[in-house]
């Protein structure tokens, strides 16, 4: 019988653990096939494997488990799992397809459908959305500098003058947006459900009752945008207005060019946007969505 290079064993038992065929299906045909105990080892192994990617998933989205319920969760994690094997040595990175998965299982206009079947995808991409602030470097070793840097911008960007131009760059951060970068771990989210009202009944039912399940009433689908970031290492979910969102994507995306007014809201005049850019752009570094950049 052809004895098998172990490279191509550990394909095959990589295959049989997360496939949820049985072991022997999986195996060529020119392979000594396992039997009686050795079989039901192997099987041992296969379900161990399934069961523990799915304490992963379990773990990493913990609010989007005590919506669907444990049942319904947990059939579309063995499916995950067995169609998206983990290809990291992280089992972080093994749940980051897992809201894109649950939303390929819906149709396309599930929001208008069945906003129930949608909301599930929403909330997944929140929770993976915070686990990425968490993880990603933040401000808080320049906080302080930051602050002082930004008080001194601030003052300088009060003082200048409107352009003439209609739809210039007015104030301070659209005049030199190469200044100004967004907070390296700032996450943002369109998303067509009040995920931030939800996301502060979840944390209240948890701080009430640890040990109850965290699943407020499903929400109206309403549309909304969102910050994600972080602060002294204390995750914050931000509500935002569209211009601002389109302004914090616009920075993180065009830093290199001077960001004209008519790309952030056509709703708004010049000298609307001006007043709203100079108020907010102090709550914005206080939030940690912006810092100056770093010299």
């Amino acid at each position: 019988m052809h004895q098998p290079a172990l490279a191509s064993v550990q394909r095959w038992f990589l295959h049989a653990l997360g496939s949820g065929q049985p072991v022997q299906q999986a195996m060529p045909e020119q392979w000594i096939l396992p039997q009686g105990e050795e079989a039901e080892r192997l099987g041992i192994y296969a379900r161990a494997y399934v069961l523990r990617l799915q304490e992963c998933l379990e773990a990493d989205y913990p609010l989007t488990r005590a919506l669907m319920g444990q049942e319904l969760f947990s059939f579309f994690c063995v499916h995950y799992i067995r169609q998206s094997p983990s290809r990291s040595a992280s089992l972080y990175d093994f749940g980051e397809g897992f809201a894109d998965f649950l939303q390929r299982s819906q149709p396309p206009d599930a929001v208008l459908l069945d906003p129930a079947l949608a909301f599930p995808v929403a909330l997944a991409r929140l929770e993976r959305g915070l686990h990425r602030v968490m993880r990603a470097p933040g401000p808080e070793p320049s906080s302080l500098a930051a602050a002082g840097l930004l008080n001194e911008a601030t003052a300088s960007a009060a003082g200048v003058e409107a352009d003439n131009t209609p739809f210039g760059a007015l104030s301070g951060l659209l005049r030199r947006p190469e200044d100004w970068q967004v907070t390296p771990c700032l996450q943002l989210m369109e998303s067509p459900f009040p995920l931030r009202a939800y996301w502060i009944a979840a944390r209240q039912m948890q701080l009430s009752d640890p040990e109850a399940i965290a699943c407020p009433p499903l929400p109206a689908a309403e549309a909304s945008c969102i910050a994600l970031t972080r602060q002294h290492y204390r995750v914050q979910v931000i509500e935002l207005e569209r211009w601002q969102f389109r302004y914090l994507q616009a920075l993180s995306e065009h830093s290199d060019r001077e960001l004209m007014l008519r790309d952030l809201s056509p709703l708004h005049s010049a000298a609307e946007l001006e007043a709203e850019i100079a108020v907010w752009s102090a709550t914005a570094a206080a939030q940690s969505l912006i810092m100056p950049r770093v010299q």
